[in-house]
């Protein structure tokens, strides 16, 4: 009975596994296609004139914006976070499409006039002169973050390819995907909006992801060996997070209340980056095995370089708006980085892996050179002849005869 349950638990893991596999299979092509078409809508906007300052899916403006002063950036100074953009030229808009619409007919240069609603129902207009978007703020907030989530995806399919099996690698996976979308389609969550949603959830799930690797690397917790779905039990949060978030992202009657909803989940990753940061920090004082330990060491110091910055930015967002700088997510590079220099340093180390195979390869040898030699002999004794060992016949016949058995 105890045999047939542990086979059953295997079975049971392996069909699991599988299942998440494809999950992730499918979760990484939809960042692929959302880095893609985050740089399409990107591109076809920076064509058009720029506004001055940047608006969220609700046309509130988010307070993101340079340190300097500077002429393409008027409306920014002349506006508050919170404020609503309602109108421009007198003609109303209700989405970034509506205001693109308006600005595909002007050209850099033209003064338009920008009706303003401020939290307390006031409304003023405020005259801006468009220009072009400066190329100082394409690097800042286009150029850098794509490139970045195109290292963060590239790193995600590595690390899936090495170690999809394990639940190690699939967290990883999920993370880092979940920052190529976060990086890729960040332009996109303050120009034309087309990914708010997804980003939304992507942003909800890298905390999880990034919890649920605390619990398997560099080693995996013996609670969670034996009860698998603990391990989800962080990236669910965060999908409930991104839900909780989903019921106020479009309130245009509200168009501030959903910003709570991203407070919560900045609150949720910033726990999750300081919980990864304390596992390692246990790991690499106390675990028994001197690998994990120098694992441990090594990884703590690129999560600490890579976190720390961020997590102060997300503790300051939990409690009030401001300004994000998408320099921050370039620390951050330093985690996958440091991941995939662990794997790869001490990949060597798995004796048992590369012990069992080699008994197996020796064991195969030893049988189909044992076995030919038994033929050749055997096939002498029958026919009262001497048989050459390299007779094309028996060579063929011994390899159709093992091809058969072998294949699955």
């Amino acid at each position: 009975m105890q045999r047939n349950m542990q086979v059953a638990f295997y079975q049971y893991r392996t069909v699991i596994a599988n299942i998440l596999q494809w999950v992730l299979v499918l979760y990484q092509l939809t960042a692929v296609a959302v880095v893609v078409l985050s740089v399409f809508f990107s591109v076809r906007w920076m064509q058009q004139p720029f506004l001055g300052a940047f608006y969220e899916h609700t046309l509130i403006f988010n307070g993101t914006g340079p340190g300097a002063p500077s002429p393409e950036w008027a409306l920014y100074r002349q506006v508050s976070v919170g404020e609503q953009l309602t109108a421009i030229n007198g003609e109303k808009v209700q989405s970034a499409n509506d205001i693109q619409s308006i600005l595909r007919g002007r050209y850099p240069g033209e003064d338009v006039a920008v009706t303003v609603h401020s939290q307390s129902g006031e409304e003023r207009v405020v005259n801006v002169t468009l220009y072009s978007f400066p190329k100082s703020s394409q690097t800042t907030y286009f150029v850098i973050p794509t490139i970045l989530s195109a290292i963060f995806l590239a790193a995600s399919l590595w690390i899936f390819g090495l170690r999809r099996n394990e639940p190690a690698g699939r967290a990883f996976s999920l993370f880092t995907s979940s920052l190529a979308i976060v990086t890729g389609a960040y332009f996109n969550l303050t120009t034309t909006h087309e990914f708010t949603t997804i980003w939304t959830l992507a942003c909800a799930i890298s905390g999880g992801a990034l919890f649920e690797l605390a619990l398997v690397f560099p080693i995996e917790l013996r609670v969670v060996t034996n009860r698998p779905y603990l391990r989800w039990f962080s990236v669910i949060i965060g999908i409930v997070l991104a839900a909780s978030a989903f019921t106020t992202l479009f309130n245009f009657e509200n168009p501030t209340a959903y910003i709570r909803g991203w407070q919560y989940i900045y609150g949720f990753i910033a726990l999750s980056g300081l919980s990864y940061i304390a596992m390692n920090f246990y790991h690499a004082i106390y675990a028994q095995s001197p690998v994990v330990k120098t694992q441990a060491r090594t990884i703590l110091i690129g999560a600490l370089a890579a976190f720390i910055p961020l997590i102060i930015w997300l503790f300051v967002g939990f409690f009030t708006p401001s300004n994000f700088s998408p320099y921050l997510f370039l620390p951050v590079t330093l985690f996958p980085l440091t991941i995939g220099y662990t794997i790869l340093r001490f990949r060597f180390l798995r004796t048992d892996e590369i012990v069992r195979r080699s008994v197996m390869y020796i064991l195969l040898t030893i049988l189909v050179v044992g076995g030919y030699t038994l033929l050749v002999t055997g096939a002498g004794l029958l026919f009262n002849a001497a048989v050459t060992v390299n007779n094309a016949y028996f060579v063929g016949a011994y390899i159709f005869v093992i091809a058969l058995a072998l294949e699955p």
